[in-house]
């Protein structure tokens, strides 16, 4: 079992420079929230315009579906509406939840706290009066830390018109995007509420472990005791993150050179810190919610989310919504600390460049570089990254050329440079003319038809024999069985040759379909009788250069892969001492 990099976002991930909109409304209808149901329940609270239809900029949604959390597109009802003449801008909603708290209720401080200064009330949904979230443990310090104070906030109880509200976009939308203005004032409060009390840089991790929650929290993680101790004795201190003040869990991703621990909001508080620790997360799912890449992205978090399902098993413990167990305690300790070691930079700042071995090649996931990605587009499925690390990590830092079929938006080339490293040299080929202008130092970029045996001939020509390709081009069955038959036969020895996205084999618009005759799938099918060649008797299938050039075929959902060996140890033999053979 190895702690492999999540395969999927729960969520989207952008995030974008601008700052988010701001709408004055001549009109709102303020609908207060109910004191019995939870906010996600409660279709009847929301900010709406004259019209009944929800101010979109202030809609609480999630999700690339935008979907509502509670609330209503459009709500009309006869009841009374109370007449405000308060000036106002909307700050949203009062989550009781640490995490929710952070991303959601803050998400407006971008803009409110400037209009705070100049008089305007703050009109907040909320289920408990503003007396009450100040006596909050981590809401009041937070609220007090921005400059505000019980005085700031109104959250009338029945439904209220509001004239000339000001209504500013949320700079965080949970599971969709953020927004870079969400960053300063977060700062700004970790500046107050730490003040000149930054602790020093160790060399020292820190466990954040779940296992003294109390019952009703979200999980529970059985035999994580066991995992403490281990780690305790391996440059691990166990952290408890309930136990501690504010202050104190910001200052845990000051002090520690990374902090890695079962994801939770805990890991929230780096956006507090202006030079937070590596994070490696440890998931419960394969999929990794995308509210915590937001947040990494946001203040230049570096590390990784790691599945840990092979490692867990589902029991079940009164008081938890989700309870695992770990399976062996001491093997997820050794590949804890196996993931820290292969990524254990020199510098110690987590905004330097961390992520550079002596190689040249990067110490991050190949996937943590596509989550990473700010620049040029890169269209990939989540799962590519196991098979991408799996068959290419023999690369890194070494001198290899590399052939990509395929440039897309010229972001791939650019993920594949930083992980791979300076001494591996790049070739990308497309048939769009457009995609010349991604060449630089290390990625070369020639126009061509990948069926077209004269163009790819002069590739060969001109870079010499490739070590490893990936055909991520037109995914056509008339184009990709062509360029494998014509490439395969003279990359390396030791070459790697890997098609994505074959699902287009199951395709007719792309040629393909189930059985198709000039499917790739079909050809992969036909192609393993050809590797066992050796092994058919009656000569109906005589070994070829692929039967004894390849050493293995691997196929997963949309990628089938082909691996070769200059000397393949077929020979069947027998060893150890012969007077001990009882059988055969």
């Amino acid at each position: 079992m190895t702690l492999l990099p999540c395969s999927d976002l729960f969520g989207e991930a952008s995030v974008f420079s601008i700052e988010p909109s701001v709408q004055n409304y001549d009109e709102a209808i303020f609908r207060p929230m109910s004191k019995t149901i939870f906010l996600d329940k409660d279709n009847g609270w929301g900010l709406y315009a004259a019209d009944g239809l929800i101010i979109d900029e202030a809609a609480y949604r999630r999700g690339s579906a935008k979907a509502l959390v509670g609330q209503s597109e459009i709500y009309y009802d006869d009841c009374d509406v109370f007449d405000s003449n308060e000036s106002c801008v909307y700050f949203g909603p009062i989550i009781p939840h640490y995490g929710h708290f952070l991303v959601t209720t803050l998400a407006r401080l971008w803009f409110v706290l400037r209009e705070v200064k100049n008089g305007r009330k703050l009109l907040v949904h909320s289920d408990h009066r503003p007396e009450d979230y100040f006596a909050n443990p981590y809401m009041g310090p937070l609220l007090r830390a921005a400059g505000l104070s019980v005085e700031n906030f109104t959250s009338p109880a029945g439904v209220t018109r509001y004239r000339n509200i000001l209504v500013p976009s949320p700079a965080f939308v949970e599971q969709l995007c953020a927004f870079r203005s969400y960053v300063e004032p977060m700062h700004a409060i970790g500046q107050v509420i730490i003040g000149d009390r930054i602790p020093a840089r160790t060399e020292r991790f820190a466990y954040l472990s779940k296992s003294k929650l109390p019952k009703g929290s979200v999980a529970k993680i059985m035999s994580e005791d066991i995992l403490e101790k281990i780690l305790s004795s391996s440059n691990f201190d166990v952290i408890y993150p309930e136990s501690l003040s504010l202050e104190e869990q910001i200052s845990v991703f000051y002090k520690y050179k990374a902090v890695v621990g079962f994801v939770g909001s805990a890991f929230h508080s780096h956006i507090f810190c202006d030079n937070p620790s590596e994070i490696y997360g440890l998931s419960l799912e394969s999929f990794i919610n995308s509210n915590l890449v937001l947040l990494d992205r946001l203040n230049g978090v570096k590390g990784a989310y790691l599945d840990s399902t092979q490692h867990l098993i589902a029991v079940q413990e009164e008081g938890y919504l989700i309870t695992k167990q770990i399976k062996d305690p001491g093997l997820m300790a050794r590949e804890i600390l196996s993931a820290i070691g292969a990524k254990s930079p020199e510098v110690h700042s987590a905004v330097s460049p961390r992520s550079r071995r002596k190689n040249g090649s990067s110490s991050m996931s190949l996937f943590s570089h596509f989550l990473d990605n700010n620049g040029r587009p890169i269209h990939k499925s989540g799962h590519y990254f196991f098979a991408y690390e799996r068959h290419f990590a023999k690369y890194k830092g070494q001198p290899c050329t590399f052939l990509e079929i395929g440039a897309g938006n010229g972001g791939s080339s650019q993920m594949w440079k930083r992980w791979f490293g300076p001494l591996t040299r790049i070739v990308t080929i497309d048939i769009n003319p457009v995609c010349q202008q991604y060449s630089d130092e290390q990625v070369e970029v020639r126009i061509g038809d990948q069926s077209d045996p004269v163009f790819l001939q002069s590739l060969l020509d001109e870079f010499g024999t490739f070590d490893a390709v990936l055909d991520d081009g037109s995914h056509h069955m008339d184009h990709v069985p062509a360029t494998f038959e014509f490439l395969y036969p003279r990359i390396a020895p030791n070459g790697v040759y890997m098609i994505e996205d074959m699902h287009t084999a199951y395709w007719a618009n792309y040629g393909g379909g189930l059985g198709a005759p000039n499917s790739m799938v079909e050809h992969f099918k036909h192609m393993i009788d050809r590797l066992n060649a050796t092994h058919v008797h009656d000569g109906s299938i005589p070994a070829d250069d692929f039967t004894r050039s390849t050493l293995a075929m691997t196929a997963y959902d949309s990628i089938l892969v082909f691996e070769k060996t200059p000397y393949a140890n077929k020979i069947m033999r027998i060893v150890g001492d012969e007077n001990l053979r009882v059988n055969y």
